[in-house]
């Protein structure tokens, strides 16, 4: 992880969500994208992340959660 923000106004769509955090990423292949991330926990800059697809009635997007978070919650 590059880089990250805590969100606390965002697009009406996402409002029941607030505060989420928005972070950049920089992928191994070179790449550098930002996304919403989906851990709950405060993330550190250099933290490894996984992408994640989440399904939404009208669309799909793609976020990121930090390495191990789907262990921890199963």
């Amino acid at each position: 992880m590059y880089s990250y923000s805590k969100v606390w106004a965002g697009p009406k769509v996402f409002g029941e969500e607030l505060p989420y955090t928005v972070c950049v990423v920089d992928l191994d292949e070179g790449l550098r994208l930002g996304s919403r991330l989906l851990d709950a926990v405060e993330p550190e800059v250099g933290a490894r992340v996984t992408l994640v697809c989440v399904h939404y009635t009208d669309a799909t997007l793609f976020f990121f959660e930090l390495d191990g978070a789907r262990k921890n919650k199963a």
